[in-house]
């Protein structure tokens, strides 16, 4: 390749889109002062480069979590509804700032297994359920818990607090999981 023709490419970029993403590559910032019969080593080179960033920016699941943030304030959650994606996973905080214990579950909810049931809360009993929920999670009053788990089927999920009383007080909530 002579540098008339290298000039005649050097305005050109490969545009790669998926998604919201667009990555520019420039073939003359990779390929500088080629020589003659170099074209086809250099473009070899190049291929598996471009087409792993390809694959990499498009990939449609991603292993860092979605943060969420709920909080249990006199008798009701807050958000009381929030949304996801299915195939996301989720790390669901819960903060109960109300004078009594509470907790977070969902009876069925198809997922992966992933920490799907957080730690175990000392005083915190389940003794009034006759199934236990696919999704739970408790925290003591002015006490903060954590659960993390990958919904894996659009829908949408009733979550509830399962301590007598709370759910027939308003401790109901919906999870909505949209598809990806």
């Amino acid at each position: 390749m002579n540098k008339k023709q290298l000039t005649a490419i050097e305005p050109a970029e490969w545009r790669i889109v998926c998604q919201s993403k667009t990555a520019k590559i420039s073939p003359v910032s990779l390929l500088h002062k080629p020589k003659e019969n170099d074209d086809m080593k250099k473009l070899l080179i190049l291929l598996p480069l471009v087409t792993a960033f390809a694959l990499t920016a498009c990939s449609g699941s991603s292993t860092t979590p979605v943060e969420i943030t709920l909080e249990a304030v006199t008798m009701k959650y807050q958000p009381a509804t929030f949304e996801v994606a299915a195939g996301q996973p989720v790390r669901l905080t819960f903060h109960n700032n109300d004078s009594v214990e509470h907790d977070f579950s969902i009876m069925e909810i198809p997922m992966a297994a992933m920490g799907a049931t957080a730690e175990p809360m000392a005083g915190h009993t389940m003794d009034a359920m006759t199934t236990d929920p696919e999704l739970h999670m408790a925290a003591l009053m002015g006490q903060t818990n954590t659960i993390e788990f990958t919904p894996t089927k659009p829908g949408t999920y009733e979550f509830f607090c399962t301590v007598p009383g709370h759910k027939e007080a308003g401790m109901v909530g919906t999870l909505v999981v949209k598809s990806p």
